[in-house]
């Protein structure tokens, strides 16, 4: 009889034993649960209607939609017009668009919504009920881009309709102008009659450098009295203004200069690829402190690279496009260049207190560089500036040449002097080898 108790209170310690093991993997189980559906969702992109207008056939509207976590599938974003027996449908870009269905029923009930796909189905970022009716109006229905977006001046066909049914109007104006992003209002607009019945206009010339472009469409009546029928602004293509150029070219290391553009505000990243044959070899991301003026140079040396090569260095700028709020990664510059053979050089400094006497001496099979120069900076707080500078041919001597010249000390407190070797034929064709920072 006792060891049958002392059975039952060892199944009863399993059991409790049992139950808490059981509670701890259920634990377990739901904690894993919660962190496995933590996934990162993306901001719903943000879409504004502004100035949807119906007429006896026709809706015509303007939308602007922007997409801060580049959410949206490409090729998804779609304005429908729709009721419960028909549907439209036409696909639209980022930033600011005009757009218009046409050949619609009279008199009849339309949604407008504007649609886009984030990998959950179609998502609705903004809609509108409309009625068709005839009624006195008009409204600027396209926007469309003819040239390329690269294109130093862009042709735009911009879409119109009138409605006039009264013959309320004795002319219609269309006002157009531009104006940069620094400026606080457009100066120069122009003013064209437009035909009766014309429904696009061409608008020309318009300089492809981060413009804001806006059109007027007027009614004047009998009495002269001018009304606004629509107005719409738009953006030309964003563009980054950035290039890059060589300034030296050695054995081993190429010196490039870049003007990167301070005249957006973009808060860009900018990384120098190089590639061998189309493979890349080396990235160097770019220190800038870009400031006032329209560009700003800065200076990237890029060194460890292999003799008579030829590399082509991209330089590639990440930022966020300010009129679709999208991130972009794009290709701004490039240059193909080809290094030089090997050559060895030496330095030999001797210091007085008036001067520097240099002599180089140089190993150089290819005959790279015919000259030897140096070129004094005077240092300023913020910045540097040149002084003065000088060059000597070389002498041959067997396998070697060599070249000596004097540099005075200058009249300034801060100062270095570089002391390099150039081609006298290419000025790109050039290394520093030696530098004095007193």
């Amino acid at each position: 009889m006792a060891k049958f108790k002392e059975y039952q209170k060892k199944l009863q310690r399993q059991s409790r034993f049992e139950m808490l093991k059981t509670a701890l993997q259920s634990v377990a189980i739901t904690v894993s649960a919660v962190v496995a559906v933590v996934v990162f969702v993306p901001k719903s992109p943000i879409a504004t209607l502004d100035n949807v207008q119906a007429f006896t056939n026709e809706v015509a509207f303007h939308v602007e939609v922007t997409d801060e976590d580049n959410a949206i599938y490409p090729g998804s974003l779609k304005a429908i017009l729709e009721n419960q027996t028909e549907r439209y449908e036409q696909s639209l870009d980022l930033g600011s668009t005009s757009g218009s269905f046409i050949e619609l029923n009279a008199n009849t009930q339309y949604d407008l919504k504007i649609v886009a796909e984030k990998g959950f189905g179609l998502e609705t970022l903004v809609q509108e009920t409309v009625i068709t009716e005839t009624r006195v109006g008009g409204a600027i229905t396209s926007n469309t881009l003819l040239s390329s977006p690269e294109a130093d001046l862009l042709d735009y066909d911009i879409g119109l309709l009138v409605s006039d049914p009264e013959t309320e109007f004795k002319e219609i104006y269309l006002r157009y102008g531009t104006r940069y992003a620094s400026e606080t209002e457009i100066t120069n607009y122009q003013t064209v009659t437009l035909t009766p019945g014309q429904t696009s206009f061409m608008l020309t010339g318009i300089s492809n450098f981060n413009l804001l472009v806006s059109v007027i469409l007027e009614g004047v009546y009998f009495d002269d009295t001018v009304i606004v029928l629509d107005d719409f602004e738009f953006n030309t293509p964003f563009k980054l203004y950035a290039f890059l150029e060589p300034m030296q070219i050695s054995d081993e290391t190429i010196v490039l200069s870049m003007y990167l553009d301070s005249t957006s505000g973009l808060d860009a990243n900018y990384q120098i690829i190089v590639k061998q044959d189309k493979m890349t070899v080396k990235s160097v991301q770019v220190d800038t402190d870009v400031g006032e003026g329209m560009h700003h140079g800065v200076e990237v040396e890029i060194s460890g690279l292999k003799p008579n090569t030829v590399y082509t260095l991209e330089l590639v700028a990440s930022y966020i496009n300010p009129i679709w709020l999208t991130r972009e990664v794009a290709l701004i510059s490039s240059a193909e260049i080809e290094t030089l053979s090997n050559f060895s050089s030496s330095v030999n400094v001797i210091e007085t207190e008036l001067y520097y006497e240099i002599t180089i001496t140089l190993e150089d099979p290819e005959h790279n560089f015919q000259l030897g120069y140096y070129e004094v900076y005077q240092i300023e707080p913020d910045y540097e500036w040149y002084y003065s500078g000088g060059q000597n041919g070389f002498t041959p001597s067997g396998e070697t040449k060599s070249t000596t010249f004097t540099i005075y000390k200058p009249d300034i407190e801060n100062y270095r002097i570089v002391i390099g070797v150039r081609s006298d034929t290419n000025y790109l064709n050039s290394a520093t080898i030696y530098e004095i920072n007193p």
